[in-house]
């Protein structure tokens, strides 16, 4: 008996553990991903078809490097002129739009009168890498690449 009653007790202790659900936590969606942090441009490039690629960012003037720019919610950016500014009368921040695509692999921005669609490329927690295919006056299409990284 008292081997019988030990083996029920351990059968409904193991079927107790055994139905307990592993609560693994959701990765982020891409919205967590993206707001409420400072992204500020690292690298910058276009790449016109069948030419070397121009690197942007380095030819980009010293006071635009600290420039940062904010997705909020609900859908509030920002892009924020840094702690240098080409000109102290220029505003310090300038507000808009942002969407993502309902598959989350395109990113539309809406400021200063200009909407640009970019394709995401990557977004981590700290990185976020995009593009957009451009078409010039002449009908030659380029690739503007944009990579930016949180900062504090």
């Amino acid at each position: 008996m008292k081997k019988t009653l030990a083996c029920i007790t351990l059968a409904s202790l193991n079927s107790l553990f055994a139905c307990h659900k592993n609560e693994d936590p959701q990765p982020p969606t891409t919205t967590q991903l993206l707001v409420g942090k400072k992204w500020q441009l690292q690298a910058s490039t276009i790449t016109a078809l069948g030419q070397p690629p121009i690197d942007l960012y380095a030819l980009s003037a010293s006071y635009t490097k600290d420039d940062f720019e904010q997705f909020d919610l609900p859908n509030v950016f920002t892009y924020d002129e840094g702690p240098t500014k080409f000109s102290a009368s220029s505003p310090q921040t300038q507000r808009g739009t942002w969407a993502l695509s309902t598959d989350n692999t395109h990113l539309t921005i809406t400021y200063n009168n200009h909407t640009a669609d970019y394709i995401i490329d990557e977004l981590t927690s700290t990185a976020l890498k995009v593009h957009i295919n451009q078409v010039q006056s002449n009908g030659a299409t380029s690739v503007l690449t944009n990579s930016f990284v949180v900062i504090p």
